[in-house]
């Protein structure tokens, strides 16, 4: 079986979520709860920049919301944002919350995950 990234979002999914996230973002940034989603979206999607670097990636990425840890056999309490790697039935953790709250910038994210897939 291939490995996966797998990057999990510190929000919920969903149409209403997302406007709710939209809104957020705009006349309350400091309060966003997802460090992942701010440096990676913009205000009407995803970044090109970042768009580019996943589909150049040499592994294949997913992306998810807290509402579907549980299908992968994460618990409601992982806390996220996360990045895992998917190999087969395992997980483990590449870069936890408290890393991924504390990229500055999208270019810091993208050196970030360059540096652990080459490690695989």
């Amino acid at each position: 079986m291939s490995k996966e990234l797998l990057f999990f979002y510190n929000a919920k999914s969903g149409n209403s979520q997302a406007l709710k996230d939209y809104f957020q973002k705009i006349f309350s940034p400091g309060s966003y709860s997802c460090n992942l989603c701010k440096v990676t979206y913009g205000n009407f999607g995803m970044k090109e920049k970042w768009k580019k670097h996943i589909e150049e990636l040499k592994i294949r990425s997913s992306f998810y919301y807290k509402d579907h840890l549980h299908k992968f056999g994460l618990n409601e309490t992982t806390e996220l944002p996360a990045l895992f790697l998917k190999d087969g039935n395992q997980m483990t953790e590449l870069m936890s919350a408290k890393t991924l709250n504390e990229v500055e910038d999208l270019d810091e994210l993208i050196d970030s995950t360059l540096r652990l897939v080459d490690k695989l």
